[in-house]
């Protein structure tokens, strides 16, 4: 994103389980009109997915393992530099497992991971956010 941006995400990336709601967020830094903003899920960046518009919040209900990956949002106008201007981008990371739970069948319990860190689906170890690190970050 440019650093003169007028449309930026609230956080850079969500991480969230299956299951989970989820609410995602752009800011305007200036006033403009919202009306025409696009939504659009980038899992497949061949083929983008519209998710609507008109809005700077997006939610999801009952978060899936697809719902993963790059959403981007913005004003559709015909000059590209412009375009760069009026985009914001965030990242949606999804666990394959329900909150609090690791392991190949989603059986096993997660560790009190602190500090905003998550539990890998997989090894069940902290995943520590930046500038945390130990087991339990």
């Amino acid at each position: 994103m440019s650093k003169n941006a007028l449309i930026f995400p609230s956080t850079l990336n969500y991480r969230v389980s299956v299951n989970d709601s989820l609410s995602l967020r752009m800011i305007l830094a200036q006033r403009v009109p919202i009306d025409e903003l696009v939504w659009y899920h980038l899992f497949n960046f061949r083929t983008p997915r519209r998710l609507g518009g008109g809005q700077l919040q997006m939610n999801i209900r009952s978060v899936k393992y697809d719902d993963r990956g790059p959403y981007l949002v913005f004003f559709p106008v015909n000059n590209p530099t412009r375009r760069v201007l009026l985009q914001g981008l965030t990242m949606v990371v999804v666990r394959k497992c329900i909150a609090g739970k690791y392991g190949r069948g989603c059986e096993l319990s997660c560790p009190p991971c602190e500090n905003g860190a998550i539990c890998d689906d997989n090894s069940g170890s902290c995943i520590c956010p930046p500038g945390f690190k130990g087991e339990l970050c």
